[in-house]
């Protein structure tokens, strides 16, 4: 009769395995946010007229 580990680990470990896993995505969602900004400055800084035009645009509407 063979016993299933995940039945033997304790509450402690399923709490810290999730912990880790919940850090893990929140940092690689603050690492795809950080990488999306410099790449709007950038594109901001390369074409500053299409975003003034966007921005008067919106702003007609």
């Amino acid at each position: 009769m063979k016993l299933d580990h995940r039945s033997l680990e304790s509450d402690q470990e399923r709490r810290l395995r999730r912990a880790r896993r919940t850090a893990k995505v929140v940092g690689i969602v603050a690492f795809v946010v950080f990488v999306v900004s410099i790449a709007q400055m950038l594109w901001l800084k390369h074409h500053p007229q299409a975003h003034a035009q966007a921005i008067q645009e919106a702003l007609m509407q």
